[in-house]
């Protein structure tokens, strides 16, 4: 995915600030893609640059004007191109510096290990939550049935779900398969 096609996939539901853009990427999308403010404005000047969005600016009593993007008709069928493309490999592309760290782990201290195994199923837990949380808030049954967008969005929320399970039961085997270590080690000496 790119900054680009986040941008205009939220775009696609309506116009929206800069501000709304990058508050979407740190609410409903923050599991799925990260970007900084500076970020989606950089985007979105790059944006109206090409003919993807284009702005308007809304006076506002007492405050300073606010810029509202609108994608255009080349931005949406950009929007498409990208959807349709479907590359799953793309999400098989992992970076995982704990995981990393664990396959090393031969060589560290083992207590270090059970402690950061303890806060990664916490986060994890964290994270899980936050997404229920989102679907609760964001995605109530009503709007399912009214929305397409709203069922993909859920859809795309669920994966994240998957993930997130599947992160807390595989620290808890390892924490399981850590422990008989130690306790069969113990009994040995």
């Amino acid at each position: 995915m790119s900054l680009k096609h986040g941008i205009l996939g939220l775009l696609a539901n309506g116009p929206m600030t800069g501000y709304e853009l990058s508050n979407d990427f740190n609410t409903s999308l923050s599991l799925m893609w990260h970007a900084q403010q500076s970020q989606v404005y950089r985007e979105l000047g790059d944006l109206e640059k090409n003919g993807y969005v284009t702005s308007t600016i809304i006076p506002q009593e007492g405050k300073p004007s606010k810029k509202q993007y609108t994608i255009t008709d080349i931005g949406l069928q950009e929007l498409v191109d990208w959807v349709n493309e479907y590359h799953f490999k793309e999400s098989m592309k992992v970076r995982d510096a704990f995981a990393l760290r664990i396959f090393f782990s031969a060589r560290g201290n083992f207590d270090e290990l059970r402690s950061a195994l303890h806060a990664y199923i916490e986060w994890n837990e964290a994270l899980l939550k936050k997404l229920e949380d989102i679907e609760q808030q964001h995605l109530p049954p009503e709007r399912l049935q009214s929305e397409s967008d709203a069922l993909y969005w859920l859809i795309s929320l669920r994966k994240g779900r998957y993930t997130f399970r599947a992160n807390i039961d595989w620290g808890i085997d390892t924490l399981g398969i850590l422990d008989q270590l130690n306790h069969e080690g113990t009994q040995n000496e």
